[in-house]
């Protein structure tokens, strides 16, 4: 039996014709897989039909009834996923407002700040999470209590991994990037955020074995709503997925005494 979650299979769903079909197979793929087989995976089920006939039939060009035909079936809803209306996160869009007045993600603009663009799209895609767990390497600053935003992106960022599987996670912080290799893992990483590299990013190796297991122990659960999840932490932490011009992103907010950390976490560079 095909099973599916909100999280791992259910995304935006999309029009099509004046038809509603759920289904996605453009940026955010797992690591490794077809970019359809993560739609319909779970943790330890391999069945990709309901990814692989969603995005047959956007190919298609819709579910639209034709003249004499039986009506359409109903889009598909994964089961355990949320049927309510997505929560609203009015904080999260407020910050997004915020990020959005001074990052500009446009094509063709040469901001310094293009690698956070998914901070200007807080809580406006839909969630997914892996059908297996995957590392995400990725960046993180922090934004200390009454700071200037701008400024605060400025700051040279540290080192993070989110360690993500289909309902829990674990971030790590790996601190500021001191050694060569580290230094170049954030180049990499801001150049694959800004849309520089033509193929996905390439970490060293002792940087990537530093966490090498680490998304196989220690997960928390998640919270999965439709536009967010919470992560069970000591400090309130929420998950989003953006879709930014040059792919997706995961996005953490963390909330500190002392202020917000905002890490961002490329799809592409996502280690099984």
């Amino acid at each position: 039996m095909l099973n599916l979650r909100w999280g791992g299979g259910h995304a935006r769903a999309r029009a099509a014709q004046g038809c509603t079909i759920v289904g996605r197979g453009r940026a955010g793929v797992d690591p490794g897989q077809p970019d359809a087989a993560w739609l319909g995976r779970s943790e330890g089920n391999t069945d990709t039909r309901w990814g692989e006939h969603a995005r047959d039939g956007l190919r298609r060009g819709g579910c639209g009834a034709a003249p004499g035909q039986p009506a359409p079936a109903p889009a598909y809803v994964a089961p355990g996923a949320p049927t309510s209306p997505p929560t609203e996160d009015a904080a999260a869009k407020d910050l997004a407002t915020k990020f959005a007045a001074f990052i500009k993600c446009e094509e063709g603009r040469k901001d310094p700040n293009l690698h956070y663009c998914a901070l200007t799209r807080l809580s406006q895609d839909p969630i997914w999470t892996p059908g297996q767990p995957v590392s995400y390497a990725g960046l993180s600053v922090l934004v200390k209590t009454g700071a200037d935003l701008k400024k605060s992106l400025a700051e040279p960022p540290s080192l993070a991994v989110l360690h993500l599987g289909p309902t829990s996670a674990k971030l790590q912080n790996l601190g500021a990037a001191t050694s060569p290799d580290q230094k170049a893992t954030v180049t990499t990483l801001q150049k694959s955020m800004a849309g520089e590299l033509k193929e996905a990013p390439v970490l060293p190796a002792s940087v990537t074995g530093s966490w090498k297991g680490e998304v196989h122990s220690g997960r928390s659960p998640l919270k999965l709503d439709r536009l967010f999840a919470d992560l069970t932490a000591a400090t309130p932490t929420r998950l989003f997925r953006t879709d930014t011009l040059y792919g997706a992103v995961f996005v953490v907010v963390e909330t500190q005494p002392d202020g917000q950390r905002f890490s961002v976490f490329p799809v592409g560079a996502g280690i099984q």
